[in-house]
């Protein structure tokens, strides 16, 4: 639907639109946003391609043959659901161990303390999300290509 449509494509812009935050001197506040832009933009496009997904998956695979209706009020959670634990992640990571800008050289650089694991964290969840949706893709690449988009969503993974 829409929903999906607007969501997507927002957050994929706004996601598209944090290198912006990379070029020029580096502060505490832009090292701070980078992050967060990136990861909430990320979760939120990944949790609208679930939702996606989902709604596809959960219309077609009916063997009642009884009408199913998926709301965007229903998968409003699904997409909340994807995105609580980055917001758990960087609250913590930004409680505790703030990035500061550093001057390295002739330039300034990013640096938190533990700021691999927090990466490796946030990035082993994305690769679980995304290894989800793969299969969730894979068993709706036989439905109707009206409403399955399973190989785009493969691209887009």
């Amino acid at each position: 639907g829409t929903l999906y449509l607007v969501c997507f494509s927002l957050f994929s812009m706004i996601g598209c639109l944090s290198v912006v935050l990379i070029f020029g001197q580096a502060n505490d506040v832009t090292c701070q946003l980078r992050i967060w832009v990136l990861a909430i933009s990320s979760a939120i496009t990944i949790g609208t391609m679930s939702a996606k997904q989902y709604r596809v998956l959960r219309i077609f695979s009916n063997k009642s043959m009884r009408p199913v209706i998926v709301t965007n009020k229903q998968l409003i959670p699904i997409i909340a659901g994807v995105c609580l634990p980055d917001l758990v992640v960087l609250t913590i990571w930004t409680a505790a161990f703030t990035y500061k800008a550093e001057v390295s050289g002739d330039h300034y650089n990013c640096h938190s303390t533990f700021d691999k694991g927090f990466l490796l964290i946030m990035f082993a969840y994305k690769g679980v999300l995304l290894a989800l949706l793969s299969i969730m893709a894979f068993y709706t690449r036989h439905y109707p290509s009206k409403f399955s988009e399973s190989t785009q969503l493969a691209i887009a993974i």
